[in-house]
């Protein structure tokens, strides 16, 4: 592992976590599902989520691997994980699953994410850059040595610390030589000077680096589309719009027995497939329970609620547009 002083080195086949250059594309959170711990961690180190709901998100794992993936993604996980849809849509707002470009940006407020966010990328170089924000030193030490095992790892900072780990030490442009006297002689420092450890010390070396011209930049939330829950979570694409019609006759009624939503969905989309449907859409906060004299009797819940009102909305929006078009 190497440490840059105030300075993104240019090197080739390298993803860059920095706010210092322009990103192309925003970032991607397709981390393994292995690493999937270390996102919800971070979460809680960003404080976005307390300790008390550290595991019960962490139980989204589980869900994740029957779904048959071995990357996040990030629209399976807010369809599995109702209880937690705000958070997942706030993180959907600032990345994505693609792994694209070569430049990730860090998000303020979601620094320890962001860092998280650099195990989608596979490169023969990473550079980390913990000039701009705080990382959690735990969080950082854990996501470093993951990178190390893929590729050669290159931190950023603007001093060594002390003691420091580093093999060698390449020195930036614009960097204050002054924050290098507790590790070596720096009246021996020249123009393309890097330290090199020799056993417990530094010894000078020459050697030609190229640096990033850098430029701040700050990531934009932007809203992230809806996801189509319904389509995602049945068993059959073609049943769908039944679901939906079935949705709305349990929102008007205001709820039903369990015998009579199985008898309707039966009738809607056959009996093989009632209790399996009516099973998912509960287990994914479609509909919600409570126990009631006549039996188990289901409503809708408040995601179930928004998806009918959507399609109403869509419904109406779409009558509007085919009465504006015949009218002109």
């Amino acid at each position: 592992m190497k440490l840059c002083i105030s300075g993104l080195p240019e090197l080739d086949n390298a993803i860059f976590l920095t706010s210092r250059l322009k990103p192309s594309s925003k970032p991607s959170l397709a981390i393994p599902l292995e690493n999937f711990h270390l996102l919800i961690k971070a979460l809680h180190y960003d404080n976005i989520i307390p300790q008390s709901e550290v595991d019960d998100m962490m139980s989204a794992l589980q869900i994740l691997h029957d779904w048959k993936i071995d990357k996040l993604d990030l629209e399976i996980w807010e369809t599995i994980d109702y209880r937690h849809e705000g958070i997942i849509r706030l993180l959907r707002g600032y990345f994505i699953n693609e792994a694209k470009g070569n430049v990730i940006p860090i998000v303020p407020g979601l620094q320890n994410v962001s860092l998280v966010s650099t195990l989608s990328y596979k490169a023969e170089n990473y550079v980390i850059d913990i000039r701009d924000y705080i990382f959690n030193g735990e969080m950082l030490k854990d996501v470093l040595s993951i990178l190390e095992k893929h590729g050669e790892v290159y931190v950023v900072d603007d001093a060594p610390p002390n003691p420091c780990p580093f093999n060698e030490i390449l020195i930036g442009e614009n960097a204050d030589i002054k924050q290098l006297k507790s590790i070596c002689d720096v009246t021996k420092l020249g123009e393309d000077s890097i330290l090199v450890r020799s056993g417990k010390v530094y010894k000078v070396e020459t050697r030609r680096v190229k640096w990033h011209r850098e430029t701040f930049h700050i990531p934009r939330y932007n809203k992230p589309s809806d996801v189509d829950y319904l389509k995602n979570i049945l068993v059959d694409e073609r049943i769908v719009s039944d679901v939906l019609n079935i949705l709305y006759d349990l929102m008007s009624q205001g709820g039903m027995v369990e015998k009579q939503l199985i008898e309707r969905l039966g009738e809607g989309i056959g009996p093989d497939l009632a209790i399996p449907s009516l099973f998912l859409l509960y287990t994914y906060g479609i509909i919600t329970a409570t126990q009631s004299p006549a039996g188990r009797y289901y409503m809708l819940g408040r995601r179930g609620m928004k998806i009918v009102l959507d399609h109403l909305k869509k419904g109406e929006d779409k009558e509007v547009q085919e009465n504006s078009e015949g009218g002109a």
